[in-house]
């Protein structure tokens, strides 16, 4: 110790040169990255985009997504036409869900419509009356029949509906695990898990597949009960949870 003041006492540059070495070790540190850092902002939007226009499918008719629809009388019937086009670039599957909304603060009965036709690409061999395939999906994601839903179940002001088309299906399907499952137990059934033989299940028999950059076109034309009466919404979407899309609807 003697000996470094007597250095600082005979040699003020030293003093300064080691004063230098003390603050350079003082701020040195280790740190975790030996490179800088790229970054790419992506931003993520909804792979199916769905429009809808008055009518039967017409490649001529213009695509929005609202339509006010021509006012029609209950007993008379309507058509209107939904298209979902996939923008990914990969398969995507959901279920295919209406909702209708009664709207301020009337109640939807269930019994609105007498006859509900479906006509699904002009060419599928699921077109046709469908009106005892509807299901009202429950706030729990579970299904019940149409023509068993009350007005006094999980809202009165809104129906979400999905299309059993498959419902009445005896087919079978044994997975992985050597479980075999039927695709159906009847139409608005549970949604068990089904597919094809010899894989890992992760999908139900109500679940609608778009290729990349596939457009499905869906019309439907409803036949209104000659008692219905009010203003009414109608929407369509694809959907991945039942259950939280319901819940949802319905504000549970």
């Amino acid at each position: 110790m003697n000996k470094i003041k007597s250095l600082f006492k005979a040699s003020p540059i030293a003093m300064a040169i080691v004063s230098l070495v003390i603050a350079g070790v003082a701020s040195a540190a280790i740190v975790s990255y030996i490179s800088n850092a790229p970054t790419a902002a992506v931003t993520v939007s909804a792979p199916v985009v769905m429009g809808i226009y008055e009518g039967v499918e017409d490649p001529n008719k213009t695509v929005v997504t609202s339509v006010n629809l021509t006012p029609t009388f209950g007993g008379s019937s309507m058509s209107f036409t939904t298209t979902a086009k996939n923008q990914a670039n990969n398969r995507i599957g959901g279920y295919y869900v209406t909702v209708i909304d009664a709207g301020s603060g009337d109640k939807v009965t269930g019994q609105e419509f007498t006859s509900m036709m479906f006509d699904k690409n002009k060419n599928s061999s699921q077109n046709g009356e469908i009106i005892n395939k509807l299901c009202v999906v429950k706030g729990d994601g579970t299904l019940m029949k149409l023509a068993d839903y009350s007005a006094t179940g999980y809202s009165n002001q809104k129906l979400v509906l999905l299309l059993d088309i498959d419902g009445d299906s005896t087919q079978e399907s044994t997975n992985t695990n050597d479980e075999v499952v039927k695709e159906s137990n009847g139409i608005c059934s549970s949604l068990t898990l089904y597919g094809e033989p010899g894989t890992t299940w992760t999908e139900t028999r109500s679940f609608f597949h778009l290729d990349a950059d596939e457009t499905e076109t869906w019309t439907f034309t409803p036949k209104w009960n000659a008692g219905a009466t009010g203003i009414f919404t109608i929407s369509a979407q694809y959907v991945n949870d039942l259950a939280k899309y319901a819940a949802y609807q319905y504000g549970l």
